[in-house]
């Protein structure tokens, strides 16, 4: 049997914080040790934030693996940005 429950993330951290010092002192190293074992896991490339607990979202995802300017495809565009700027003022 198995019995699956929704609950959020404020409800959880309630919950904790009610436990006796010792319930959450094992919570802690319990916690701590899963992160300690995913961070370890995370050799496939993909990010997380510098915490380690979270995955980037996939905005940010699609955002970091965008294609990047050169340092002259840059030098490029402010010219011409610049120069469409000159030509949008007269």
């Amino acid at each position: 049997m198995e019995l699956t429950i929704n609950i959020e993330y404020d409800q959880v951290l309630k919950l904790a914080r009610q436990l006796p010092y010792k319930y959450k002192k094992k919570l802690t190293q319990e916690i701590e040790k899963d992160l300690k074992a995913e961070s370890e896991e995370n050799t496939d490339g993909s990010t997380k934030y510098q915490s380690g607990s979270e995955d980037l979202n996939e905005l940010q995802q699609f955002l970091l693996q965008g294609p990047l300017m050169s340092d002259e495809q840059f030098d490029s565009f402010k010219k011409l940005r610049k120069d469409f700027n000159r030509w949008l003022e007269k």
